[in-house]
């Protein structure tokens, strides 16, 4: 419930109003990581229109790779697929919750060996799509059924050079945990992962002819895949968010939610908010706690982290914004807590460790408590 509060509330701040915040929006990308600690599944889609292979460089934020809309062993540009390993596919509609005009590709029979793959071919040899002015390869893909391990599955993606060379690997677990759906059919998100094109190393960007997913690693039952799309970067992030590591799932296995790499989960400035912040009242809320009013010009974000206020060595995240505004907060404060500040102390808000937006209070007088 409090992921689809947050949810909702980064949407329309980002969207909606003449104060909008176009960093909400990265709580929806999945090449942003989310910095909570449990599992959320996104799909995604950069929005606007889609291009096909003969308008690549239209200025469209996607371009139409697969979207498995053919007969199978068809893509979706008429050209022949290509398998290896024994292992089946299956080009078919799914039931509800999704579009029943989505197409996806079933994978089954998967037999680990690094000979074990699919290939879609969008363009003969000796031609190819140019995606040099894209940002990511995307796919969605999810597994079959819950009744699995629930320790996480892994493929290998590579892209087809026009000329039929490969670039270099990248595993799916670097970028997406691919765990079993979280109430079997009615549970499969089709989660969306994002590539950076970057990350295939000897990939001829102007010219890539398709994709080829290898299955070293043994896969139970089967898995889906939707929607392979080049994608180019649309998302506003005003700071980068911290790496956030999911607890381990049975059979010990730790999996992190999304990868930025060791530069970006390291330590940056947050950005600081000292204009326009005011407190506005202290107050006693009853014999066991304290009230403190804060406004600020610059509203406070909802974000998956709720916030939380620092007083000294006193912190509280009991928070709530009176009437919605986003401009007010009122946070709730142990009384034992309040009486052990020192008489003027730092007060601050911010969303707990590596926050990127801190508010700055100033110092708070105690003296102010019920006048």
């Amino acid at each position: 419930r409090e992921t689809g509060r947050f949810a909702v509330a980064a949407f329309f701040t980002a969207h909606v109003g003449a104060e909008r915040v176009g960093s909400g929006e990265a709580v929806f990308d999945p090449a942003i990581p989310l910095p909570v600690s449990y599992r959320v599944n996104r799909g995604y889609h950069p929005g606007g229109e889609v291009a096909f292979g003969d308008a690549a460089d239209d200025g469209a934020f996607s371009l139409v790779l697969e979207d498995f809309i053919n007969p199978t062993g068809e893509s979706s540009y008429g050209l022949r697929n290509d398998t290896s390993g024994g292992l089946s596919v299956q080009h078919t509609e799914l039931t509800a919750p999704h579009d029943p005009s989505l197409s996806v590709a079933l994978i089954e029979d998967i037999a680990a060996s690094p000979s074990t793959f699919f290939q879609s071919n969008w363009a003969p040899v000796g031609a190819g799509f140019d995606l040099a002015t894209y940002d990511y390869l995307d796919l969605r893909v999810d597994r079959t059924t819950s009744e699995v391990s629930s320790a996480p599955v892994s493929f290998l993606v590579e892209l087809v050079n026009g000329d039929d060379s490969r670039s270099g690997a990248v595993s799916i677990d670097e970028f997406l945990p691919l765990l079993p759906p979280p109430r079997a059919f009615t549970g499969r998100t089709l989660q969306t992962v994002r590539i950076p094109l970057g990350a295939f190393e000897g990939a001829r960007l102007e010219a890539i002819r398709g994709a080829r997913l290898t299955f070293t690693t043994a896969v139970e039952a089967g898995i889906l895949v939707a929607n392979l799309r080049a994608t180019r970067n649309v998302t506003t992030v005003l700071r980068p968010l911290a790496r956030a590591t999911a607890p381990a799932a049975a059979g010990g296995v730790s999996t992190t939610l999304s990868p930025l790499g060791a530069e970006a989960a390291s330590a940056f400035e947050p950005e600081r908010i000292g204009a326009g912040n005011r407190i506005v009242s202290v107050a006693s809320q009853d014999s066991l706690s304290v009230e403190l009013t804060l406004t600020t010009a610059r509203f406070f974000e909802q974000r998956p982290r709720p916030l939380r206020l620092s007083i000294g060595a006193a912190s509280s995240h009991r928070a709530l914004h009176p009437n919605g505004d986003l401009h007010s907060v009122q946070f709730s404060l142990p009384r034992q807590a309040f009486e052990r500040l020192q008489a003027r102390e730092r007060v601050r808000v911010d969303y707990g460790p590596d926050s990127p937006i801190v508010w700055d209070f100033g110092m708070l007088d105690k003296a102010l408590l019920d006048r």
